[in-house]
Parts: C-alpha cells; sequence; structure tokens
C-alpha cells in the first residue's frame, strides 16, 4: 500500500488503475512476488501507464480496439454513453441487418448472451481503457432501466 500510494504522486486516477491490475492479479492466482513485479513494472506516470495499457493489447486486436474507442468517443462527442447491447450492435452491425425491412424479435437471454460477450470484448480488447458498468453502481449515474453502461 505504501509503495502505491508512493507512486501514485497524489493522482487517484493512477491509484485505481493499479489497484484494478492488481486485483485482476489476485483474481488469476498471482503470488505476492509476482504482484510486487506487477507494480514495480506500472509506469509512474498516468500518460506512460495509458501507453503501457495501450501496448498490452495484442496487435492481432488493435484494430477492434480502435473501432470501440472510435464508436464510443464519437458517442461522447453528442454526450451518449452507448449501453453494452447498443455497443455490441454498433459494433456488430452489417449493412445488410440494418436495410432488412423485417425485423426479429430478440429474447432476453440473447440479449444477455451479446452483453456478457461484449463486456468480455471489451476486457480483452481495450486493455483495462474501456470497460462497462452497471448503472445503479454506487458513483456512477442512476437509470431507471439499469442497463449495463460503457
Amino acid at each position: 500500500m505504501k509503495e502505491i500510494l508512493s507512486k501514485a504522486n497524489g493522482v487517484f486516477l493512477w491509484v485505481h488503475l493499479v489497484t484494478r491490475s492488481l486485483l485482476n492479479g489476485i483474481k488469476y492466482g498471482d503470488d505476492v512476488a509476482t504482484l510486487q513485479n506487477r507494480l514495480k513494472a506500472t509506469p509512474p506516470k498516468l500518460e506512460d501507464l495509458y501507453a503501457h495499457m495501450l501496448s498490452s493489447i495484442e496487435p492481432v486486436l488493435m484494430e477492434h480496439a480502435s473501432r470501440l474507442f472510435q464508436i464510443y468517443n464519437a458517442a461522447s462527442d453528442v454526450d451518449v454513453r452507448p449501453t453494452v447491447l447498443e455497443l455490441d450492435l454498433a459494433v456488430t452491425a452489417t449493412y445488410v441487418e440494418a436495410m432488412t425491412p423485417i425485423r426479429s424479435v430478440v429474447s432476453e437471454e440473447e440479449i444477455e448472451e451479446r452483453c456478457d460477450k461484449m463486456i468480455s470484448y471489451l476486457k480483452v480488447r481495450c486493455g483495462g481503457l474501456l470497460e462497462a458498468h452497471d448503472r445503479m453502481d454506487t458513483g456512477w449515474e442512476a437509470n431507471d432501466d439499469g442497463e449495463d453502461e460503457v
């Protein structure tokens, strides 16, 4: 904890990102030495940490990450926070589906599967720079529909 506070240099976002990385390490079974190495390898400057997070994205997935960032950025430009389902639809949309005059009803199970898949998709492809949160979680804007939001 002392090392985290010392390296953070008063930047709360840095602490949040590093703590999340360490918690992921614990989740995946890292021992104490590996957790310490993970912390030592973390750049102390926020900009360098972002670059480090971007570099952790597999090169083969970089095009996917870029598309996700661009979609989210475009939505943010018009003050829209897309839900996980909306982001999934934006990523998987095809011209043919969009132009089909007949619409099919999607089951709740399929919606849940698509959302779960998109949450995993975000974790793997965005290096922790873009992630989903439930709107009803403490600290996030409340919304009556309770949908996950990116």
